[in-house]
Formats: structure tokens, sequence, C-alpha cells
């Protein structure tokens, strides 16, 4: 087993009460040199903060905290201004980067770590797309402006074959009034939702009409009429408002139109069919939280780079991007979709290219 031996940087005491460490914060920073830095109280409270923890009568490296909790910690013991505690903190830190150890390394060297989570799934209003409000937060409601009611958030999924978006609901049949309420963001969840579950998608831009074409295994071959295992998946007209309830074409604040059962047949906008046999919706539609992970690498990895390009601050040579991995499959992996992503990526713009006006004759 390998272990490490931790050792203090810093040579006073750590502040040990409140006004020592308040003493401490008002002291004026160190200069930009090791033997300043390691003698400073407030490097070594610095230390203590982020960097390292007693364990069993030995240092260890302590759970990483943000800078910003550190801040916190720190104001709340000294009962100083916020404003006065960050900026000392931060120029003991950054003393405490352009000093050098021994070894050549800086005393407190800057290491910037992100973690990118999944995310959750998009929820939005039903309403118009230039009025609708978004959120990632996954609640219910949104709140009205000017006193108006609370309008209902229902999660979005996206077809996978054109990013259509479509509102996860249920539609509730029986009371005083029909309406749709938001169901589970897990596109097959199944006996927790209220409702007959389906999507219901805005009309814009001509989307669906009831007299479309449609696709040819909805048909019967010998009559041409749809199939009956099919009709109750055609889309259907709904007029909706922001609270959910179904109301009349024309009313006030109600938008429309088309509401679809589980499982989705077909998408009206790309046209893409699915067999009734389908009964998993995984395949045909995306959450927000559903990127695989390779897929999402190589798109922030792609993100970085064209960052890179257009910042003229960077030097060509310099617009690179590292990956660390400590699995030899993972790294195999990642390379092989990343090689993949490129190739597709080059294959769609050289064919968006080729089919310009002016783009010419292919040779």
């Amino acid at each position: 087993m390998i272990d490490e031996t931790l050792e203090r940087v810093a040579q006073v005491p750590v502040p040990a009460t409140a006004d020592a460490l308040r003493e401490a914060v008002e002291m004026p920073p160190p200069s930009l040199d090791r033997d300043s830095v390691a003698r400073h109280p407030l490097a070594a409270g610095a230390e203590e903060t982020f960097g390292l923890a007693a364990e069993d009568g030995r240092l260890v490296r302590r759970p990483p905290i943000s800078f910003a909790d550190g801040l916190v910690v720190l104001a709340e013991t000294t009962d100083l201004l916020p404003e006065r505690c960050v900026a000392r903190l931060k120029a003991v830190l950054e003393a405490g980067n352009q000093a050098a150890l021994p070894s050549g390394e800086p005393v407190f060297p800057f290491r910037l770590h992100q973690f990118l989570a999944s995310g959750g799934s998009v929820h939005a209003t039903i309403e118009p797309p230039d009025r609708r409000i978004l959120s990632m937060q996954g609640q219910v409601y949104a709140g009205g402006a000017g006193g108006a009611e609370p309008r209902t958030l229902f999660p979005l999924a996206f077809c996978r074959d054109c990013g259509k978006e479509y509102y996860l609901a249920g539609l509730l049949r029986e009371g005083e009034t029909p309406a749709l309420v938001p169901r589970s963001p897990l596109l097959n969840a199944t006996g927790e939702d209220e409702g007959e579950p389906g999507y219901f998608a805005l009309e814009q831009d001509g989307l669906w009409s009831e007299d479309e074409d449609l696709p040819d295994n909805w048909l019967d071959p010998r009559t041409g009429s749809i199939k009956e295992r099919y009709r109750p998946h055609l889309p259907k007209r709904l007029f909706v408002a922001p609270d959910g309830l179904l109301g009349a074409e024309g009313a006030p604040d109600v938008v429309g139109r088309w509401w679809q059962p589980r499982p989705l047949l077909l998408c009206p906008r790309c046209r893409a069919s699915y067999d009734r046999r389908e009964t998993s919706d995984f395949r045909k539609l995306v959450t927000l939280s559903q990127t695989g992970r390779s897929t999402a690498t190589t798109i922030l990895g792609a993100g970085a780079i064209l960052g890179l390009r257009g910042d003229d601050g960077v030097p060509a040579e310099a617009q690179k991007l590292l990956s660390f991995t400590d699995n030899r499959q993972d790294a195999s992996l990642q390379a092989g979709h990343l090689n993949d992503f490129t190739l597709v990526v080059l294959v769609r713009g050289a064919l968006v290219a080729g089919a310009r006006p002016d783009a010419g004759t292919l040779a």
C-alpha cells in the first residue's frame, strides 16, 4: 500500500480563537516569498481550513471545500465584513501561489476542479415559447408575475430524430374540468402518475393537421384506412391553460394542441413512426438527464477546444485539451467515441456545404 506523509507549510500556529483569527485577518498581507507566507497566521488558518486535518496523530488531506464555503466560516468566526475577509484571504492565497517551495512548486498552488453532473430534466410551463418559463429545479409550480396565478411546470422530453419537445403529462378526464398534470420525468415510469400518461406538443409552424398522410404501416393495405390498433395514437386536439386545465379554443391564455397517449408511435414534426409493439419510449425520446457519459465528454471536450480557438489570448500551440483516466478500457472507449463523433460531424458538414446553391458541381 502506498501512502503519503504531509507536512505543514506554515511556520506559525493556527489561530486558535476568534480574536486571534480576527487579528490575523487585519494584518497586512504577506510579501511574495515563502518565508513571509509561512509566517503569516492567516496563511496557517487557510492551510488548516482548505488543506490539512489531524487524524490519529498524523496529518491527512482535508475533504475539499469551496473558497466560498471557507470564506463563510472565516466571516462568521471573526465577525468581520465578508468584503474585508475576501480581500485578505485572496491576498494570502495569491501570495502563496507566487511564493515557491524548494521543489519549485507554489506554496499554495491553485487547483481548479469542476464536477459535471448529468443534471435533471428541464421543466416548462404550457405557454408560447417566447413566454414560457424554463426550470432545471424540478418544482411543480412557477410563480405568476404581478400576483397572477401560479403556472404548472411539466417535464420535457425530446424526439431523438428531430429534437421536437414534448410535455410529459397525464390526462385527467374525471372531475368537473379535465386537466393535464405533470408526470414523472422518467419516460417509462409506471404506477406513480395520475391520469392517462402521454405527451403534449405545442402547435408551431403547422406541426400537424388532421388530414396528414399517415405512415404506411399504420394503414390497412386492402382498404387504405387506419388500423384500429393505431387509431388511439393519432394526435388529438387539446387546448390547455397555463395551470393545466383544459379549455376552449380562443379562450384567454389557452394554447394548443396535440395530445398523444403513451407509448409514442408518431412524431408529428419529423414523422418518425414506430410499431405498436414498441412499448418503451426510451429509444424514441430523450430527456436532458439521459445523455450518455461518452457523448457528454465528447461534446464538453469539443466545446472547450472551440472556446480556446475563439480566445485570442491563447497561443495556437496551447489550444489543446489534456484528459486523464485511471482505466485503460475507459480511455479506449472515449477515444473511439471521439473519433466516430468527429467523422460524423465532418461528413454531415460536407453534405451541408455540398447542398448549398453556391457550392458548384461535385468533382
